[in-house]
């Protein structure tokens, strides 16, 4: 799906490991999308990888924190490249 698409919109509960993959997999390509996290019901553009780092550091509440830090250790590889970028 990534590879093939020209941007993306992803609705993200910071849980989901397939949306996380496709979210880093479009920054890595340099596709611009659009990301609604639902727990703070927010959306954020992303068309670099600075922009994807910036989302993670937004305030989210200690439950949604640990979400996404959960995730985030399950799709090691990819984001150890998004680290690797900062």
């Amino acid at each position: 799906m990534v590879e093939e698409a020209d941007y993306g919109l992803m609705l993200w509960d910071c849980e989901s490991r397939g949306t996380l993959t496709n979210i880093v997999s479009l920054v890595q390509r340099h596709r611009p999308l659009v990301v609604y996290l639902a727990p703070t019901k927010s959306f954020y553009t992303l068309r670099q990888p600075d922009d994807l780092i910036d989302m993670e550091r937004r305030p989210l509440d200690q439950r949604d924190r640990v979400r996404v830090e959960r995730t985030t250790v399950e799709i090691k590889p990819a984001w150890e490249w998004l680290a690797s970028m900062r």
